[in-house]
């Protein structure tokens, strides 16, 4: 999570610590992410089955230079 281009760029954006997953199977589950620079896994606790995904950020940590707040990248599989 947050800006991976470096690490530098990473502590200047404001980055998720809090996010909530949901599925349009109805299920929903919330994780708590690690404020480190670098990829980070979040393991489902069930398999779920569903069309769409949601992302919800809940929380985040302010960046020192930038409002914004990143997501380098998602993946599912």
């Amino acid at each position: 999570v947050g800006h991976q281009k470096s690490e530098t760029l990473f502590y200047q954006n404001a980055r998720p610590t809090r996010i909530r997953v949901e599925g349009s199977d109805g299920s929903s589950e919330v994780y708590a992410l690690k404020d480190t620079f670098g990829a980070q896994r979040v393991d489902f606790k069930a398999p779920i089955n569903t069309n769409l995904v949601k992302i919800v950020v809940d929380q985040v940590v302010p960046g020192n230079k930038y409002q914004d707040t990143c997501i380098a990248e998602v993946s599912f599989f």
